[in-house]
């Protein structure tokens, strides 16, 4: 895997800009789907709405406490 550039140009633009040390130092993020029922999906989003909170942060916290009664850090 390849560093990120220190300099990257932005599509917009087109001028370089440095990248800041935080951006750097966070971890690589991946992509992933899954499929749910419509009637799932909608529970899904309406707690969402309700809890004013994203759909993915929902599941990363349901991933972090199902890891969490496994005893492995997530």
């Amino acid at each position: 895997m390849q560093s990120a550039p220190a300099e990257q140009r932005t599509r917009q633009t087109g001028k370089t800009i440095k990248a800041s040390k935080q951006a750097k130092d966070r971890e690589e993020l991946v992509q992933t789907s899954f499929r749910l029922p419509r009637s799932r999906w909608r529970k899904l989003h309406d707690l969402s709405l309700d809890e004013r909170s994203s759909v993915q942060a929902i599941i990363v916290q349901a991933l972090e406490a199902e890891f969490a009664k496994r005893g492995i850090t997530f």
